[in-house]
Formats: structure tokens, sequence, C-alpha cells
């Protein structure tokens, strides 16, 4: 029945929509009042599409005094059509849809209000789950505008305390900056800046290489290029929090002589399915020098179909005389400011335009052409057309890759491994590495000898076996759970009863909390369970 339900809600909410109730229409009405989700000036700690390891990010991440426990509040009145708890990700989060087409997201929570916890315990104890995704009907659970149901935490794979917020359209996850509706409420008096200003030009074969990096220490800035030809980047940041944050920029415009727009961007909607492309935004070449910065490409490279960025030509020529453009670049407050950028000719370089010495130990790959390559010995990767966002070299077998990219699609990989005991083979996994920073983990399927797995990274593979199961044991009186690395589910029962305990597990402290107070077994049956489908059982006496 309560498929049915949500079934039938998904019916009404799809005619609404095409009858023309639509968020964008209720994101510029200005009359109407939403509550802010946290009692106070909304400190941003992260912005709305800034720059984020393979991802835009979609929300605003919201500082909370670095404490736990802020109260959390509908911004409209709506119901709770999801709710979901998992020891990783977004940790403890409510979904709230609005009448109007939007859903609230709240994440990273540490607990619900008394009301809400009661009816997601009895879901708990009827399903027998810790962990889970549920979807409600409009039935299940109203909430009015300014209603307080839970309070901000730690949860998931946040590493301080924070509230992450987030905007979606109900119907196509379509993410909506929260500025559009809270812009006035933001604690910030810091105008976005530039640092850094990059030239990039391409060779024959079209490749981009860098030209120079020129550190930006005015809004007037006058830089000569030996080329006839070259493309812009830039890293800078937005300053939050007294300079203790530093943010993503959310607008940014190229504007030539004439004041044409040749670039630009406004991180206000974003799509889940175009986050990858923030590989093709963050510019590969000028990360090679500098990767602890952010830097933006202003220009499309080949293969980016992220759709702020489509439909600009932004090669900047210089055949016909100096250049005198304007960068600016502003904050979701309104705070900007503008760079006015003269470009000359070099008079005499040592430079030759367009070109590069290119290694013999480099091939050049065509961004939308799929290719194979071999690593090390007994090491095969196939990677996918359209894998690569532009141009590249690539070494030949036996070379380094000296920086590698981020795959847009996912390769397979074979690697040999030899002598491998039937037993391990079920714990397997690859650390994939670049200068000994793991970039990703991979489970592996076996055939034989040989290992296969995906990745969506280049780099150096290291085969692993988890030598460790995770298990429980018993510290200071909580339950804590240790070798958690590829934990998947876990289960608490009173052993003498063999009743089904609900326990929420914190993955910072590690431990498993009783959520029935009254319930204070004294022993009980841990079952724990890893990814690979491995299992452990431990029986524990609890003191008290």
């Amino acid at each position: 029945m309560q498929l049915l339900g949500i079934l039938f809600e998904l019916y009404l909410a799809t005619f609404a929509h095409f009858a023309g109730y639509h968020p964008s229409q209720f994101l510029s009405d200005r009359t109407k009042k939403y509550c802010a989700p946290l009692n106070s000036s909304l400190e941003l700690i992260g912005n709305c599409g800034e720059l984020r390891s393979n991802h835009f990010h979609t929300g605003w991440d919201l500082s909370t005094g670095g404490k736990e426990g802020a109260s959390v509040f509908a911004i409209e009145d709506g119901y709770i059509s999801r709710i979901r708890i998992s020891s990783s990700g977004y940790g403890k989060t409510v979904y709230v849809t609005h009448s109007n087409g939007l859903t609230s997201v709240y994440a990273h929570l540490s607990r619900f209000s008394k009301t809400l916890d009661s009816v997601v315990l009895a879901e708990m104890k009827l399903n027998k789950q810790n962990e889970f995704d549920w979807y409600w009907p409009s039935s299940k659970y109203k909430i009015k505008n300014g209603e307080c149901f839970a309070y901000s935490g730690n949860s998931g794979s946040s590493t301080g305390p924070h509230l992450h917020f987030e905007l979606r359209d109900a119907f196509t996850e379509l993410v909506f900056n929260p500025a559009m509706l809270f812009a006035d409420k933001i604690q910030d008096v810091f105008a976005p800046e530039l640092s850094q200003i990059a030239l990039t030009c391409t060779d024959k074969n079209g490749v981009r290489f860098l030209e120079g990096i020129y550190k930006v220490r005015d809004t007037q800035i006058v830089i000569e290029s030996a080329s006839d030809y070259f493309f812009l980047s830039v890293s800078g940041e937005d300053k939050a929090g007294k300079g203790k944050y530093h943010l993503g920029i959310y607008s940014l415009r190229m504007i030539d002589e004439k004041g044409k727009v040749m670039y630009g961007f406004t991180q206000d909607r974003l799509s889940f399915s175009n986050g990858r492309f923030a590989n093709a935004v963050n510019d590969y070449v000028c990360s090679q020098h500098a990767s602890s910065l952010n830097w933006y490409s202003l220009f499309q490279v080949l293969n980016n179909d992220w759709p702020h960025s489509k439909h600009f030509n932004a090669e900047v020529d210089l055949r016909s005389g100096e250049r005198n453009l304007m960068i600016k670049i502003a904050d979701e407050k309104g705070l900007s400011r503008s760079y006015h950028l003269t470009i000359k000719k070099a008079k005499e370089s040592g430079k030759t335009t367009g070109k590069k010495k290119v290694s013999q130990q480099l091939i050049c790959l065509n961004a939308g052409s799929g290719f194979s390559f071999s690593p090390a010995e007994n090491c095969w990767v196939q990677v996918p057309s359209k894998s690569l966002y532009e141009n590249i070299y690539w070494p030949v077998e036996g070379s380094k890759m000296p920086y590698p990219p981020a795959f847009h699609k996912t390769a397979s990989v074979k690697m040999l491994v030899k002598d491998v005991p039937f037993g391990r083979k079920l714990g397997s996994y690859v650390l994939v590495k670049y200068k000994g920073k793991v970039l990703e983990k991979s489970k592996v399927l076996w055939k034989e000898d040989t290992a296969v797995f995906e990745t969506k990274h280049c780099g150096s593979f290291e085969y692993k076996y988890a030598e460790k199961l995770p298990v429980a044991t018993i510290k200071k009186a909580f339950i804590v759970l240790e070798n958690i690395e590829f934990l998947s589910q876990y289960q608490v029962v009173d052993a003498r009863t063999n009743e089904w305990l609900p326990v929420s597990f914190d993955s910072n402290t590690k431990r498993l909390l009783f959520l029935e107070k009254e319930k204070h077994p004294k022993k009980v049956r841990v079952y724990c369970k890893d990814v690979f489908g491995r299992e452990s059982i431990q029986e524990l006496e609890i003191s008290r």
C-alpha cells in the first residue's frame, strides 16, 4: 500500500509539473517569506558550485559555530518526502518537498526532533534497518514553515560540525543555488578576488601547454605574450567567515573591448548529471604546475558539455594588436571585483609560438577517441571514447604519466596477479594512486589469475587485500566498531532474547549508540558485514 501511495504521489507531482507548477516561478517571488534553515545569519563555509574533487558542490555548507545541536528549520510548508541515514556521504538527511515544486535538503544532522524521531524509530524497528533510504508519501509526515524538525551535526562523511543545505527541483533533481532565496541573509563582507592568471597555447596537435603563470597584485594587469593565439585561466577564491574560509567563485565574466562576453558562468543552477564536468572547468594544464589551486578555464575544452561553458569562443587573438579585456567576478551576496587586463605581444622571446618540444616517449591522444594502454607489465587499461576532456600527450608503454588526468567515463582494467590463494580473492581491492595519494579504491572481480576492476582515474595500480574484517569491541562501556574501512552493514541483537535493537553508528567516534535509552541489555550480539560480503559476529558484555 505504501508503494502505491508513493506512485500516486509521483503521478500527482508529474501532473502538477506539466500543468505549470514549477519552482523557478517561486524562486523569484519575493513576496513569499521563507524561513532560514538556521536561526542565525548564514555564514558560508562552502558555497554552491565551488570546484570539488570530480564534482561541483551542490549546496551550501553553513557554519554552526563548530558545534553540533543547532536547531534546523523547514524553510516552507511541505512534507518529508525522503529520509536517509548512512554512516557515510550525507549522514542523517531529511528531504522536504514543498507545494511549489521545490525540495529542500538538510544533511549531516545529529538527530531528529522528538516527534520525527519516534516515527523514524518505529519504521527502523519494523524494517530492522539501521541505515536506509526511505521515500515517504505526502500523508506520512507534514511539516510547517519554521518548524524545527532536526538538529545539526557531523554525521556521514562530514569533516566537522555544520549543516549542508540544498534546494532541488522536486521533479528533475536540478539543483538551485540557495542564494536565490537567502542571499540577503548571508554574512559576508569580502568580495571575491583573483590570485593568479595563466596563459596556455596549443601546439600543432591541439595539445595545450603553459606559456606562463602571473601573480595578480592589482586590478590593473599587464601581460606580454609570445603567442598570437592563447587561452586564459584564473585561480581565485571568495573569502568568508572573517577570512577564515575559502569559497569558490560564484559568477565570472570575461568581456572584450566591445562589451561582448567571451566567457562566463553563474552557479545558480546545477545538475548532478553534469557534475563531473568540474574536471573540464578546473584547468588540467595549470593544475600540473600548481595542483593545490582551483583553476577556472576561461574557455571551453573539446569534451565539455557543461551548459554554462557552451557557445563561447574565448581564444584570445593578438594578431591585430594588444587586447584590453575585463574579468569580473562576484559572489552570492552581490559583492564583486573587476580586473582590467592588458595583453601585449612580446617584442622578443625565446619561445616559439604554438610549438612545444615533446618527448619521444609521449604520443598524442584525441579527446574524442577511445584508447588502451599498459601502465605496467601484466596490466591493461581500456578507456572508452570521450573520456578525456581535451587532447593530451600520453606516455608510451614503460613511461610514467607526468600528471594523470581524471577520466570522464569509467575505464576497465585487467591486472594479472599471480599466486593469490582462493580464500583471499574475496576481500581483494586495488588502490589507484598518484605520488602516494590514494585517488580511488576499487573492488576486484576475478577471472582466474586476472583481477578485473573499474576506475575513473589514471595513476599507479596497487593490489591489496583487506586482512581484517570489521569487528565490535567494548571500550569505556561503549560498543566500538574497528576496521571499518569497508564496513557495509551492522546489526545488534539482545543476546538473551534475540530481540533486534535499533542503533546509530557515529563514524567519527566509531561508537554504536542505542536509540532506545530504556533498553540496556547486559549482553549483545553484534553482526558486521563488509562490502565484500564477509561477516563477523561478536558477543559482548556491557558493564553499566
